[in-house]
C-alpha cells in the first residue's frame, strides 16, 4: 500500500467536523511522547528509583487502604465456571448496544467477588526483596511497570449478602472496605446523563487512578500508561461478568467531580477514570 492510498483526511470531507478545536488533545498528545531527550529524562527517574530501594519497596506497595472502615472478607476460592475465554470474547455485549436497562434483581455476592478476583485480584505472591516480611503481588491484569494506579469503589445496590453502600476494593486481603451505608442509586443518577442505564443496576465499579503512582517514575508518559492499564482492566471485568452470564457496559458518561464528591476522593490527586456497571441480563438480549 502506497502512503497516498491512505485516507488520512476523511473527516475533513464532512463540514460539521470543520469548527471542531482539538487543540487541547494535540497538545497533550504531543507532551507525552517519547523522545530521545524525554527518554533520556524517565530513564534518569527509574534508575533513580530503582537504586533506592526505600522507593522500590514503597512504590511496589500499590494500593490504598481505608485502616478504619468495617472490612468484608469476599471469598478467595469462587471459580468462573466452565465459560471458555473464547466463549467469552464471542459473547462480550455492553448492554448499551442491545438494550437501555437491565432487568431488576440481585446477584449474589460470590459472584462480585469472582469479577473483583479475576480482573484485579492477585494471582500469587511474591516476597519481598526488601523485607521478607511483606508480600509482592502479581495480578490478574496489566499495569506498566507494575505500580498498578488503579483503584476500584464498588456501589452496591442488589448483591445478595452485601448491604447496599459504598465500598473499595483492598486487593492484598480480597476484601471491601465498607466507606459508606445506605442505598445510593438516586445520588449516583445525579452524577450521570445515562440514567436508563444505570437505573437498575446491581453494582457500579467506578475506577480512579492514583496519579503519582506512575507519573512518579514515568513522567508525562504515566497518563497514557494509566489509561492503557484502564482499558486493560475494563476488558478484564467485560469478560469475567460474561463468564456469569450478567448483564455488562461500561459507563462513561458520568461527572467526573460529581463523582469524585459521591466517593470522597481528591479529583486532582485521584480522578475518576471510567466506571462499569453490573446486574441482571436483560432479557432482549440478543441470542
Amino acid at each position: 500500500m502506497l502512503k497516498e492510498d491512505i485516507d488520512y483526511l476523511s473527516y475533513s470531507l464532512a463540514d460539521i467536523f470543520d469548527g471542531d478545536d482539538n487543540e487541547t488533545t494535540e497538545v497533550f498528545h504531543e507532551f507525552s511522547k517519547l523522545t530521545p531527550t524525554s527518554v533520556l529524562d524517565v530513564s534518569q527517574r527509574v534508575n533513580q528509583i530503582t537504586s533506592d530501594m526505600g522507593l522500590v519497596r514503597m512504590m511496589s506497595r500499590a494500593w490504598k487502604k481505608y485502616a478504619s472502615a468495617d472490612k468484608i472478607m469476599l471469598n478467595k476460592d469462587v471459580s468462573l465456571g466452565e465459560m471458555s475465554v473464547e466463549q467469552a470474547i464471542r459473547s462480550r455485549a455492553s448492554l448499551s448496544s442491545y438494550s437501555t436497562e437491565f432487568d431488576k434483581g440481585k446477584i449474589d455476592i460470590d459472584t462480585l467477588s469472582g469479577v473483583l478476583k479475576y480482573s484485579y485480584g492477585a494471582t500469587r505472591g511474591l516476597k519481598s526483596k526488601v523485607n521478607p516480611n511483606e508480600s509482592l503481588y502479581l495480578r490478574s491484569s496489566i499495569s506498566a511497570g507494575g505500580l498498578y494506579p488503579l483503584e476500584i469503589y464498588p456501589i452496591v445496590f442488589d448483591v445478595d449478602g452485601l448491604d447496599p453502600g459504598i465500598y473499595h476494593y483492598y486487593m492484598p486481603d480480597h476484601a471491601l472496605h465498607k466507606l459508606r451505608d445506605g442505598h445510593l442509586m438516586e445520588e449516583l443518577l445525579k452524577t450521570t446523563s445515562y440514567v436508563d442505564l444505570v437505573k437498575n443496576a446491581s453494582v457500579a465499579f467506578m475506577i480512579t487512578g492514583v496519579w503519582k503512582r506512575p507519573l512518579a517514575k514515568y513522567r508525562n508518559r504515566a497518563y497514557r500508561f494509566m489509561m492503557n492499564d484502564a482499558g486493560a482492566l475494563l476488558q478484564n471485568l467485560y469478560l469475567t461478568s460474561t463468564s456469569y452470564d450478567l448483564g455488562t457496559c461500561a459507563l462513561g458518561g458520568f461527572y467526573d467531580d460529581k463523582v469524585a464528591d459521591l466517593l470522597e476522593v481528591n479529583p486532582h490527586e485521584e480522578p475518576v477514570l471510567i466506571g462499569f456497571l453490573l446486574g441482571n441480563k436483560s432479557q432482549k438480549t440478543p441470542s
